[in-house]
């Protein structure tokens, strides 16, 4: 996918440096909450210890919102494998190393098809 981006050379590095930083802060402060919520003890014993967390900060309502969350990061990640999986069946047609025909692009909107 980075043919499609206009200067990869500088913008997947920087993609990338803020896409982990991003990830790191997000799993740092969950990890902070569920242990300032349910303590280091009861976090150890739990098999699902963000589930736990919720349930005993919100109630009922927090472990839909994870069970929600979860859900929704597991169809995003779907979604990004079919994007890529595509993306190399077209480089793929374009290099003829598979089919022509998989790498045709529409000639008005510049799409695969």
């Amino acid at each position: 996918m980075a043919g499609d981006v206009k200067d990869p050379k500088r913008s997947i590095p920087f993609a990338i440096v803020v896409g982990l930083g991003s990830a790191a802060i997000v799993f740092v402060g969950t990890a902070a909450v569920t242990l300032g919520v349910l303590g280091a003890p009861s976090a150890g014993a739990d098999d699902l210890p963000l589930l736990a967390a919720a349930a005993k900060a919100i109630g009922r309502w927090g472990t839909w919102c994870v069970l929600i969350a979860a859900w929704t990061a597991a169809l995003g990640e779907l979604t990004g494998d079919l994007l890529s999986a595509s993306r190399v069946g077209l480089a793929m047609g374009e290099a003829h190393e598979l089919p022509g025909r998989l790498g045709a692009i529409h000639p008005k909107f510049r799409t695969p098809h």
